[in-house]
């Protein structure tokens, strides 16, 4: 049994790193989206100004639409993974908690809970600015007057 023990724990250690490093690479992802949103919508919504300029209100107002359903999926893309980001943060550093190879040889190189805190503040952060949460309200849809 203490040979089991020691080998689930191995594995434990040997997963830390590929999980802390995907952990990280969704909060560099999560940063990103809004601009790559931000620049769709605000493509159509010059589109839109060009079909109203050219008195197409109906495709205007159709592009309209289509930009504010890109900033509500931005929205809702950024609050389910940048609020998944933590709880993933806590999984990886759960390998680590009761884990008999680290407590008694504490390898070096492992990720610490110091180390994965300015990741989590930035999800937070992100998921904060994005109007994420309970309380929280999508942004609001453009109106015909953007």
């Amino acid at each position: 049994t203490v040979v089991g023990w020691i080998g689930f724990d191995s594995y434990r250690i040997y997963e830390i790193k590929p999980c802390v490093q995907e952990a990280e690479d969704k909060v560099h992802m999560l940063k990103g989206l809004p601009a790559k949103y931000e620049k769709k919508s605000g493509k159509l919504v010059q589109e839109a100004k060009q079909a109203a300029m050219h008195f197409d209100l109906a495709k205007a107002k159709e592009l309209k639409k289509e930009a504010s359903d890109e900033m509500h999926e931005m929205h809702e893309e950024t609050c389910g993974d940048g609020e998944a980001i933590p709880e993933q943060f806590a999984t990886c550093l759960d390998y680590l908690s009761g884990n008999i190879i680290y407590l008694v040889f504490a390898p070096k190189g492992l990720p610490k809970s110091s180390d994965i805190k300015p990741y989590i503040e930035k999800a937070q952060a992100i998921v904060s600015h994005a109007g994420c949460g309970s309380a929280a309200a999508p942004p609001a849809p453009l109106s015909s007057g953007d």
